[in-house]
């Protein structure tokens, strides 16, 4: 894996995944299972990212048009 995954529960109802490092193809199933773990209450943080792949990009535009909230997004990934 050539990022990291932190989860932080900010009260009852949010989860924040702030994800750093380089989010690469191999890295879409992993990020897939911690979204579908998380539910529609999620916020992604994508302050620490460094490169993104196209295959995890599409997944987050995937989950922010499902009701995730996508934040701190590069703009050549948004």
């Amino acid at each position: 894996m050539s990022c990291r995954i932190d989860r932080y529960v900010i009260g009852e109802d949010l989860v924040i995944l702030c994800i750093s490092g380089r989010i690469t193809a191999q890295d879409v199933n992993i990020l897939w299972a911690f979204l579908e773990q998380e539910g529609i209450s999620v916020a992604i943080d994508l302050t620490e990212h460094l490169l993104m792949d196209r295959e995890p990009a599409g997944l987050l535009a995937l989950r922010e048009s499902n009701g995730a909230e996508v934040r701190n997004c590069s703009a050549y990934v948004c």
